[in-house]
């Protein structure tokens, strides 16, 4: 039985993440194909700044995964869970005003302000959602979060190929096909936990020490994430404030193929780590050993593939052919933040 859930859950996990690539290659490979330069440049400029979103939550979401991963999802206090949420909305809600404020005053170029407002919804949008596929990946309800996930890529895909097929090219109409899709992803785990969201405000309850021990838990967690992205994310703020956006448009495209290998380690460590909270202490080293050995085997065979990637590139992408060089640094990095 506890087998048949594995594999199941490794299935659903897979096709998220199988959409996740198809959605990758899409924005890697079509986008900068048909939109030219410039305007790819913006859009990776929004990609970009999405990286960062999650520093905004201080690890508060984090944290509610680390306390409570490896619990049934029968067993959470619905009261607490819910109160949680609505503290923890307001308090984006709070960081969005400060945000929008900031761009108003201080932000002069006209498409510099759009990508802000853009990346600020998103980030109320992405990190509220994120909070309930957390609830449901540590109970291990990764099927229902994997829905999720999926939906979101799926609705930006559909609007994509109809920007694509009525050539509405422009970087705007691709931000607003993504911030839709985390919208409609967003909509659909209100419903998925309907039993914690739709709650009576008469069962609020303001616990202020509850969500400080989140954040204390989980801030670690965050920044460790945050610092991993930092790695490449200094450089890109270098190239975005000293060249022009055409320059940080290219080398970010070298950036987001070489991405595409960690999505297989996060698939992995979706379904790995609630299991892992059930496993005895005394067996936790032996199996990440072999977790660490097999995976290694896999990340340096896909190294194999950068001789004949770089090729095709090179004839599909031909705007792009001076920064095809950076793949080479980058690709082994993906190595190191694998393992």
């Amino acid at each position: 039985m506890k087998l048949k859930f594995l594999i199941t859950n490794l299935f659903h996990v897979f096709l998220s993440n199988l959409i996740t690539i198809v959605t990758s290659v899409i924005v890697v490979l079509i986008l900068p194909k048909i939109m030219g330069v410039t305007e790819y440049s913006y859009w990776q400029l929004y990609i970009f700044y999405l990286t960062y979103i999650g520093f905004f939550h201080l690890g508060w979401i984090d944290g509610i995964y680390l306390k409570y991963g490896g619990l049934e999802y029968q067993n959470l206090d619905k009261k607490q869970f819910y109160s949680q949420i609505l503290q923890f909305f307001s308090f984006l809600i709070l960081i969005s005003f400060l945000l929008f404020g900031f761009n108003l005053l201080i932000v002069t170029d006209p498409n510099a302000k759009y990508i802000y407002n853009m990346t600020i919804i998103s980030m109320i949008v992405t990190n509220l959602r994120m909070l309930f596929v957390y609830i449901l990946q540590m109970t291990n309800r990764l099927k229902d979060s994997s829905i999720i996930l999926i939906s979101d890529r799926v609705i930006y895909i559909f609007l994509l190929f109809l920007f694509i097929i009525f050539k509405w090219h422009e970087y705007k109409v691709m931000i607003w096909a993504d911030v839709l899709g985390r919208t409609f992803s967003l909509l659909l785990s209100f419903w998925t936990c309907k039993d914690i969201v739709f709650q009576s405000l008469s069962e609020f309850i303001l616990d202020l020490r509850e969500s400080f021990d989140n954040i204390r838990v989980g801030i670690n967690l965050m920044l460790s994430n945050i610092a991993s992205s930092m790695i490449i994310g200094i450089v890109r703020m270098g190239i975005q404030w000293n060249w022009n956006i055409e320059t940080f448009g290219k080398v970010s495209l070298m950036l987001s193929i070489s991405n595409l290998l960690m999505t297989f380690i996060n698939a992995i460590g979706l379904v790995v780590f609630p299991l892992l909270k059930r496993t005895k202490t005394e067996n936790l080293s032996k199996i990440y050993s072999n977790l660490r050995n097999v995976l290694m085997l896999i990340m340096f065979a896909i190294l194999l593939f950068y001789y004949p990637l770089k090729i095709i590139l090179d004839l599909w992408l031909p705007a792009y052919r001076d920064a095809l060089i950076f793949m080479a640094l980058i690709f082994p990095m993906s190595i190191y933040e694998g393992k």
